[in-house]
């Protein structure tokens, strides 16, 4: 399977992003939303982003990536030629619900559908009917510059099916990793979850504040896991060491999950981050550029790292029980 044709449904912060990471990848695709206005925002990031993406990186021409892109209130029409549908929809339920039994309608028994979602187990709110032909692949914000996606495949569907979809990411530069089952929240959303509850908290308790804590996080953690894997960090450490720290007195973690005090107020005040203007930082009109930016740092360390890995390979050797 080549997944030639591309429908994605969804044009927000991810479903317009990984419409470009296809479209760069030489796919036709077909972005699909129910507002016009999300649209026409989306046609316009993505434009911005090409042109920001070759100026720091070069390769194909923005034209000929956006000429692979066309915009359509009605997704389903397209859904018949699809090779590959792409669900980037909300993760309310009964909204989900609904998409599927529509979808189900509109494609082919070849066609594959692969949802974003991370929270959701999918394959309870879409009709069995769909279930072999129906994958998860969570993707990373910005997906055309975040390389990993966690894919969860149903029991049910065909080897071949999810061998060429894994070959399709890996083709655009993605690195897929096939969960052996699902959780909710796959590898990364349970982690930042543990990570978020923390840093709340320490914020909450004055323990330090927002700046310090990205800093001494991204010294620490951020220079860290782009040279060494976080387990075989652990194991330079010794595992006796880390042991005995548990058996130290207990540090007073957080661990329930109830929304954090300081995250309730910040979104009390509407304080939402980049969208509103403030968050833990104050934004303004240079919005754009700081993204603009992001994405230009993102692909320095993400080529960084990849030359790293072919000059100085850290290779390991997974322990078996």
């Amino acid at each position: 399977m080549n997944f030639t044709n591309v429908t994605i449904f969804g044009a927000g912060t991810m479903g317009h992003s990984i419409a470009l990471l296809f479209a760069t990848g030489g796919h036709d695709v077909i972005l699909s939303d129910t507002r016009e206005a999300a649209l026409d925002e989306a046609k316009r990031r993505i434009a911005k982003t090409a042109q920001d993406i070759h100026a720091y990186a070069g390769g194909e021409s923005p034209e000929s990536i956006l000429a692979r892109i066309t915009y359509t209130m009605d997704g389903f029409a397209s859904c018949p030629r699809a090779d590959l549908v792409i669900e980037v929809i909300s993760e309310n339920t009964t909204i989900k619900r609904q998409f599927y039994e529509t979808l189900a309608g509109h494609i082919t028994p070849t066609t594959l559908v692969t949802s974003n979602t991370s929270v959701l187990n999918i394959f309870e709110h879409a009709p069995e009917k769909l279930h072999r032909q129906l994958m998860m692949a969570h993707y990373f914000i910005p997906p055309h510059l975040t390389p990993l996606v966690e894919v969860v495949r149903h029991p049910s569907t065909d080897d071949a099916v999810v061998e060429a979809f894994l070959a399709c990411l890996r083709d655009m530069g993605m690195i897929p990793i096939v969960l052996k089952k699902f959780a909710r929240g796959f590898i990364i959303n349970r982690i930042q979850r543990a990570f978020n509850q923390e840093i709340f908290q320490l914020i909450h308790d004055g323990v330090a504040d927002a700046q310090d804590i990205d800093a001494a996080t991204s010294i620490c953690f951020g220079r860290r896991l782009a040279v060494i894997p976080y387990l075989s960090r652990i194991d330079s450490s010794g595992l006796d060491l880390v042991l005995n720290n548990y058996r130290q007195a207990p540090m007073g973690l957080v661990t329930d999950e109830t929304p954090p005090a300081l995250l309730e107020e910040h979104v009390s005040r509407n304080e939402l981050g980049i969208k509103t203007g403030k968050g833990f930082y104050v934004y303004g009109e240079e919005n754009e550029e700081l993204l603009r930016r992001r994405d230009a740092r993102l692909h320095a360390v993400r080529k960084f790292v990849e030359q790293l890995d072919k000059d100085i390979p850290y290779v390991l050797t997974p322990a078996r029980d």
